[in-house]
């Protein structure tokens, strides 16, 4: 029951804040805005266990200035709480209020948020002036981070700034054997060799 009410609840606030906002449904649970070298999502997240009954939202930035193929990603993503009392903030499916709540959060404090960020220059720009972590912008590992800083320069056209991340992941965050550690370190070369070329 608290399912179907769940579900139905997530439609309604996506025809209500998010459609207009010109977002799409990705998922049953989930809608994207894209932009250039850029996605914004907002997904709907149902606790289990000890948070069963409960919802959540997450924030996230996927980057796409880089060759990786990678459409489930959150390069960085926040709970909705977080950009109101700094916290992890969970709310109760089956309350009327807990919808009314996220509107007012999502509205006061996360719109402001994506619309600074609708450019990989904007999101760069409020990164060298420190208004954001670069964790908070670019994700919370550091290997990915460097590697959607450099890939974010290199977009913007500053070669030095992007050979200067996309080193680090190559020298310093690829010594793990894992598949996924290995072709980002591709990548990451990959990019210093379009840094390199003359054309």
């Amino acid at each position: 029951m608290a399912g179907n009410n769940f579900k139905a609840h997530v439609k309604g606030f996506g025809e209500k804040y998010l459609l207009p906002r010109k977002f799409a449904p990705a998922t049953p649970w989930a809608f994207e805005k894209t932009l250039e070298g850029l996605c914004q999502g907002i997904g709907f997240v149902k606790g289990t266990r000890g948070r069963e009954g409960m919802f959540t939202l997450d924030v996230y930035l996927r980057y796409m200035t880089s060759p990786r193929n990678a459409p489930w990603a959150m390069d960085c993503h926040r709970t909705i709480g977080e950009f109101s009392s700094g916290s992890d903030e969970w709310y109760p499916i089956d309350d009327e209020q807990s919808y009314e709540v996220v509107a007012g959060i999502f509205l006061q404090n996360v719109e402001p948020f994506l619309k600074a960020h609708e450019s990989i220059e904007a999101i760069v720009h409020d990164f060298e002036e420190g208004r954001y972590s670069p964790k908070m912008l670019f994700g919370p590992d550091d290997g990915w981070m460097h590697f959607n800083i450099g890939f974010a320069y290199l977009w913007i056209g500053n070669k030095d700034k992007a050979a200067e991340h996309l080193k680090l992941v190559v020298e310093k965050y690829s010594n793990e054997d894992y598949d996924w550690v290995q072709e980002r370190k591709k990548l990451a070369i990959e990019g210093l060799e379009r840094i390199a070329s003359p054309v």
